[in-house]
């Protein structure tokens, strides 16, 4: 189930999160349950190789139908040596031959056909019956390509409360026929039932949880969870899995409380479920990136073919801005498990690492095996946003056209490259339509985000009116806390410094360990705050003390946004060359910014801080790259106004000094020239525009 969960954990969240719910659990070898330690093994595996999964349940008691599925791959997959095929992967296998059927409930003889179609090497059959007052569990490895059973485990368990101990002690019996050394089966030996439960019913609601969660009904999936945890209180998954549910609908205080309890109780898991409570608490609790970081190295380390493992460090690496490593980690959980989830991920990396092309290629690739999910679109009409294909784009929205939920998702993306062309009108009219979609979708998160980054877009354009009424208005809407730092960064470039620092403290205090937000996003706010207070020398100090974390990804922010304030900053002290520095940065990665104003404006920036530098020629060129970039702008956004009048004042000193130095007289009269250090006419308005 941890594999069927991956990639589908990121509807509402920050792009980070990704929590699986089981990555293996458990067994317990019992010494009144003898097995001989120097057992050959039957059926040498090798690391590459899969083994598929049967489970049948022929007594009468419903509940074991779950349960003994997860109990076993959890006994299965605590190991590195075992490579079990994910159930996904299972799936899409049975699809290809029309069997409609839970890949959880298969017969050994469709999961043989399964092991065939996926080149997997053996299936692992797993059965329970009655068996007098006792319950018989048998345990057989089966050759995929003869259909032979070439191991079997058989033993009892004296009643329902041993049932999960018993599979346990069971499964490692299994993996020593497999061939795995003592020295391995000793180290990854967690008792079954401390590692999952020892009551069948609270696996089984754990379950249930898990089809809730896959079809993106975390309310559903909350209320089977935390029904596991009132059935067994020590049920460390259980918790672990519902601060990933919780954080999804914005509960974001309930998640810290979840994951910090899976936290404490981490000792009873498996060590692959001990780094996964690490990680969750890291990421809910405290917000330590470079902790959470830590954990999921050593986890790879442990368990290098874990896709999961290397996919939530990929998203790790790209929040602090390592973007090459978070690439590698992507390209290895693709070659894992490649799927839709994985493809897009490694789409977005490549975007970041200016591999345009491969990102095509990536999603050429997807759409060829049959792969679809919004987020490969979406990245897709990016690439064609950034290499300005008109006709990549149109093809995309015509993808997205009626399909719920892609077709407000892609709209929104629409709308934000119709502002970042100074486009506001339409910006106005298409991301109000998305918002339409939101609610009538039951989507408050995205309701809530899409009037901040309104706000925040209307403010940087200069219409600070209207940036201060969307935000008025976000702040009665469901928000998380990345997108409340975001609102809060929209009323201080808007000229609302108090409202904005009020938010941004009140956030600050509560996450005090937080990396992004004491390191990325609170820095930005106090910096713009400054800004809007006449005080430049203040904000650059504030971002030097960032400056480690300039990189950045932080969730909805844009990225290189302390590069854009740091040269605002610079402006304001009239020192023309280290401010065009900065907006040199943004200008030379437009893959970071994508369709944020930041991109855009920053030609405008760059060019004023060329006017500070006395490059007049080289002025008037990035002002004229920047009018002609808006040159379908609303003739009424104040940044254009002004980007206007500043090309004409500046073309204008410059026709004068051309005449002047055509009209040298002997009494000397001099050519005009624009030193380095005077005024501009709109400089006064730098600090939020």
């Amino acid at each position: 189930m941890r594999d069927a969960l991956e990639g589908i954990l990121r509807r509402d969240r920050p792009p980070y999160l990704r929590v699986a719910a089981w990555s293996g659990l458990g067994a317990l070898a019992a010494g009144a349950l003898f097995f001989a330690s120097n057992h050959k093994p039957v059926f040498k595996l090798h690391s590459s190789d899969t083994v598929v999964m049967a489970v049948s349940n022929n007594t009468t008691d419903a509940v074991l139908n779950d349960a003994l599925y997860i109990a076993l791959l959890t006994g299965l997959e605590q190991t590195p040596y075992l490579n079990v095929l994910a159930v996904n992967k299972v799936g899409e296998a049975l699809s290809k031959r029309s069997l409609k059927m839970d890949p959880t409930r298969i017969t050994p003889a469709i999961a043989r056909q399964a092991c065939l179609d996926t080149r997997s090497k053996l299936v692992i059959e797993a059965s329970i019956s009655e068996a007098g007052n006792n319950f018989r569990i048998d345990l057989n490895e089966i050759d995929c390509q003869s259909g032979e059973t070439v191991a079997h485990v058989q033993n009892d368990a004296p009643g329902r409360n041993q049932i999960i101990h018993t599979l346990g002690v069971a499964a490692v019996q299994l993996r020593r026929k497999l061939g795995e050394p003592d020295t391995s089966i000793a180290k990854f030996n967690q008792p079954l039932e401390q590692a999952t439960s020892a009551s069948p019913e609270a696996i089984q609601l754990l379950t249930e949880g898990y089809r809730h969660h896959l079809f993106n009904d975390y309310e559903g999936a909350i209320s089977k969870y935390i029904q596991a945890t009132d059935v067994d209180p020590e049920f460390d998954v259980a918790y672990v899995v519902t601060a990933a549910a919780q954080a999804s609908v914005g509960q974001e205080a309930l998640a810290a409380s979840a994951a910090t309890r899976g936290y404490n109780l981490r000792s009873r898991a498996t060590l692959p479920d001990r780094f996964h409570a690490e990680e969750i608490y890291f990421q809910e609790a405290t917000g330590q990136l470079e902790e959470r970081t830590a954990v999921l190295s050593r986890y790879i380390q442990t368990f290098p073919l874990n896709h999961t493992a290397h996919n939530n460090l990929a998203e790790c690496l790209s929040l602090l801005g390592r973007f090459d490593e978070s690439r590698a980690e992507a390209l290895e959980t693709n070659r894992l498990l490649p799927d839709a989830s994985s493809h897009g991920k490694l789409m977005t990396a490549d975007i970041f690492t200016n591999r345009l092309d491969d990102a095509k290629a990536v999603y050429s690739e997807a759409v060829a095996q049959h792969f679809d999910d919004t987020t490969l679109h979406d990245q897709r009409a990016l690439v064609a946003f950034l290499q300005n294909n008109g006709h990549d784009l149109q093809e995309q929205w015509r993808w997205s056209a009626g399909k719920p939920g892609a077709d407000r998702q892609l709209l929104y993306s629409r709308a934000s490259m119709e502002s970042y062309y100074g486009r506001y009108r339409e910006y106005r009219s298409l991301s109000g339509q998305a918002t339409e979609m939101a609610i009538q979708e039951d989507s408050s998160l995205d309701v809530g985000f899409y009037s901040v980054d309104g706000a925040l877009r209307e403010a940087e354009a200069g219409n600070f009116s209207r940036a201060r009424e969307l935000g008025t208005l976000a702040l009665i809407q469901d928000q998380t806390k990345y997108s409340r730092l975001l609102l809060a960064l929209a009323f201080a470039r808007a000229g609302d410094s108090a409202q904005a620092l009020k938010i941004a403290n009140d956030i600050g205090q509560k996450a005090p360990l937080d990396t992004l937000i004491q390191k990325y996003c609170l820095p930005i706010i106090r910096a713009a705050a400054k800004l809007d207070a006449n005080d430049p020398a203040a904000a650059i100090e504030i971002l030097h003390n960032a400056e480690k974390y300039d990189d950045a990804n932080a969730p909805l922010f844009q990225i290189l946004y302390p590069n854009y304030i740091r040269g605002l900053a610079y402006l304001q002290l009239h020192e023309g060359q280290l401010a065009a520095v900065e907006f040199q940065k943004l200008l030379r990665n437009p893959q970071l910014t994508g369709t944020g104003e930041t991109g855009a404006l920053s030609i405008l920036q760059f060019a004023r801080s060329q006017r500070l530098l006395g490059q007049r020629a080289a002025a008037l060129k990035s002002y004229e790259q920047f009018l002609d970039l808006w040159k379908t702008a609303d003739s009424d956004l104040t940044a254009y106004r002004q980007a206007k009048e500043e090309h004409a004042s500046l073309s204008a000193a410059r026709s004068a000094a051309d005449e002047g130095g055509r009209h040298l007289t002997l009494k000397g009269v001099e050519k005009t020239s624009f030193k380095a250090g005077d005024d501009l006419p709109a400089l006064k308005h730098v600090k939020t525009q």
